[in-house]
């Protein structure tokens, strides 16, 4: 009995260790790069485009097939399919000349599995600002419901104190008890409605993480002060963002696939050549030669243009891609000159807002002890906790844009 005691006793102590063990921003955008859905699936179409592209180096390989005459022989399982008395033949092909047409697919199919690669990287940002936003959602509303837990202790403290006053018939209204009653059950519908939203979005950040909704998820504070901003120098930033960033990377690949798109258009001018060497098993038991080799030549010499048009319409696409690069590297330099303001100007907001969230706590502190000894009205001391709860969540939001402005930034390069 003693021993299954202390069983119980270390199961519950190591939930408990797991329940307050907390997850910071860093160790969430670590967890998410690695185990979001979304990124683990993204890996399979990676895998998917490799194994693509090793087929198309093997369309460069002679390509071998097998038949047999069925007419000749009756089926058995015994049988013996290079036996001189059964109808096989043997052939093996090779591609020797297409225009350029397998070649030109090869890089494609290369630049497709770097696409991928670079569409992997540019998810996993997505999803870290995904993270990010979540993340402080959740810490806002964490920080709401501990604000109005505690206005309940303080309205429930003076409900007791009115009622013993009214009860001893010491001049207390019962509208004043039932009007603090009221306030009570409005305070606390709000901190349902404030638990509720914060549990859904716990639920949904643990989705974005890859972790089981069942899994406790105790979320911490984040400190902005330990954010650095003298490390980043706009004009290198951009230089190495517009020679390095996948944005840059991506639609510089999407240029040279159609490059490549009017290569493979234009081998439809050539001829195709291929080798071929066919053996007939059949044909050694009647003392004829068993086997040919053969150069087999195809040229589509006239279709009214349709090649020409297809070679036109790729060219077109070229130049489409030509745009949208130009467009690209312009819409990455605005994007850091602006997220580099943003970060500058919003680290100054932020300092004010921890400044106006000091005030009014300390005003919401000194207003809930005049509250407590009936120096101010109820109204007046809910209207001082709104302005905490006001405050606190601009604090929040103002962090949250900061950190969404710097790992943009940071990443615009990556």
């Amino acid at each position: 009995m003693k021993k299954r005691f202390m069983i119980l006793a270390l199961m519950t102590i190591t939930s408990l260790n797991v329940f307050s063990k907390d997850l910071n921003l860093e160790e969430a955008l670590k967890i998410a790069e690695n185990e979001n859905p979304e990124i683990r699936r993204e890996r399979i179409t990676l895998d998917i485009k490799k194994l693509e592209e090793k087929k198309k180096m093997k369309a460069f390989l002679p390509k071998v097939s097998l038949s047999m005459d069925e007419g000749d022989t009756p089926y058995d399982d015994n049988l013996n399919p290079f036996d001189k008395s059964v109808g096989v033949e043997a052939r093996i092909y090779m591609p020797l000349f297409t225009g350029g047409k397998l070649t030109n697919e090869y890089k494609k199919s290369k630049l497709e599995s770097e696409k991928a690669s670079l569409t992997n990287i540019l998810l996993k940002y997505d999803i870290r600002k995904d993270v990010i936003e979540k993340y402080f959602e959740v810490l806002n509303l964490q920080k709401q419901a501990d604000i109005l837990e505690g206005v309940n202790k303080t309205l429930n403290k003076q409900r007791e104190r009115l009622e013993k006053l009214y009860n001893n018939n010491k001049l207390v209204k019962k509208s004043d008890v039932l009007r603090v009653k009221s306030d009570i059950l409005s305070n606390e519908v709000t901190l349902l409605g404030v638990k509720q939203q914060a549990e859904i979005k716990t639920y949904e950040l643990q989705i974005l993480l890859g972790i089981s909704m069942d899994e406790p998820l105790n979320i911490a504070e984040f400190d902005y002060k330990t954010l650095d901003l003298n490390k980043f120098f706009l004009d290198d930033d951009i230089t190495k963002a517009l020679n390095e960033g996948s944005k840059v990377k991506s639609t510089e690949i999407d240029l040279q696939k159609s490059e490549i798109d009017v290569n493979i258009a234009r081998a439809a001018y050539y001829p195709k050549v291929g080798l071929g060497f066919e053996k007939n098993f059949k044909r050694d038991s009647d003392g004829l030669d068993s086997y040919r080799i053969g150069v087999g030549f195809n040229w589509n010499v006239f279709n009214w243009g349709a090649d020409m048009d297809t070679v036109a319409q790729n060219q077109y696409r070229v130049d489409q891609a030509n745009i949208d690069l130009t467009k690209m590297k312009d819409e990455v330099k605005l994007e850091l000159k602006e997220k580099y303001s943003n970060m500058i100007t919003l680290s100054k907001q932020l300092e004010a807002q921890n400044i106006k969230v000091e005030i009014a706590d300390e005003n919401a502190e000194i207003d809930t002890l005049r509250y407590n000894n009936s120096l101010m009205s109820s109204f007046e001391y809910l209207d001082s906790v709104d302005k905490l709860r006001a405050a606190e969540e601009g604090y929040y939001t103002l962090q949250r844009e900061l950190m969404l402005a710097i790992d943009t930034y940071e990443n615009a390069w990556r």
